[in-house]
């Protein structure tokens, strides 16, 4: 239906006959109006000059616009039918279990996964966090952190961050306000991926760190307990948050400090590998930063320094 101020404004136009656009669009008309006169094919744009149609041909136009909404309508709703239709089948499909893991390619709608499923944990949630999504590829949608509430209920939130995303300000005061909220933080110099854990019942794992080639969702138990385990590997390999940040301030991270103790017991690269759970390339880097950190050149005199500053007695 036509708005007053359109009815109006194309009374006008009647009465002026053919007008300068800019003169019809000047103060004291409403650009709504015109907009809404110029959708429905009520006035006729002729380079710079705006005219009414005459009422008899405006009423044709009229008709044919509403046939042709109607139309399109008409095929948007079945369209919409078949799609709840197909969703319908699918969430019928998924209650008999028949989909343990499915792939999910739109990063969008990963990143609203991610959120969504989180916000309906019971229980505990498990993260490993490696990188985090461009704000520009989400949509505005933003993964959220911790719940006071959910905290409040019991759920229980645990987060492995990669220790290169400390090297954020930002990032780092995100860690600091979740561990405020109850949140239980590690830090982990060296994660070959990124994933979270619902409930030890669903798990979402991204194919590469910005999801660009998807994520898979797995709703199989016996499968997400595999993640499950591995994250608690990785946990017992990382350092509490606020020491990690201590660390970064001062001398060097907990898992140093472990290579730092083999060293000192005379352990080769291969065996202090294995103790970890590393790659010796890992451990190779991490006796490069101490030596750094140490201003010393070779493996003994990390261990004399270490000894000097009282990092080992």
């Amino acid at each position: 239906m036509l708005s007053a101020k359109s009815r109006r404004l194309y009374r006008r136009l009647l009465e002026l006959g053919p007008v300068l656009r800019d003169d019809a669009s000047g103060e004291g008309v409403d650009g709504d109006a015109l907009a809404e006169l110029l959708g429905y094919g009520l006035v006729r744009e002729t380079g710079d000059l705006l005219s009414a149609l005459p009422p008899r041909t405006a009423r044709g136009q009229v008709a044919m616009l509403a046939n042709q909404r109607a139309r399109e309508v008409l095929q948007d709703a079945v369209e919409a039918e078949e799609f709840l239709g197909s969703c319908l089948t699918r969430e019928e499909h998924l209650a008999g279990d028949d989909a343990p893991v499915e792939l999910i390619v739109d990063r969008s709608e990963i990143v609203l996964l991610s959120a969504t499923l989180q916000r309906r944990a019971q229980r505990e949630v498990l993260s490993v966090q490696t990188a985090r999504f461009p704000e520009a590829s989400t949509n505005s949608i933003k993964v959220v952190g911790p719940i006071d509430t959910d905290m409040a209920a019991g759920i229980r939130y645990r987060v492995i961050y990669a220790e290169d995303l400390l090297k954020s300000d930002e990032r780092r005061e995100e860690v600091e306000e979740g561990v405020a909220r109850g949140e239980e933080a590690r830090i982990h110099p060296q994660l070959p991926l990124k994933f979270k854990v619902i409930d030890r019942s669903t798990a979402l794992v991204p194919l590469d760190e910005m999801a660009e080639a998807g994520a898979l969702l797995i709703r199989s138990a016996p499968l997400c307990g595999l993640f499950v385990d591995y994250f608690e590997k990785l946990w017992m390999e990382s350092a509490a948050a606020g020491e990690a940040a201590r660390d970064r301030a001062g001398a060097v991270n907990a898992i140093d400090m472990r290579v730092l103790a083999m060293l000192a017991d005379d352990a080769s690269d291969a065996a202090i590998a294995r103790r970890l759970g590393f790659s010796e390339r890992s451990v190779r880097r991490h006796v490069s930063s101490l030596s750094t950190t140490l201003g010393v050149q070779t493996r003994t005199g990390v261990v004399a320094a270490a000894v000097r500053k009282g990092w080992l007695r």
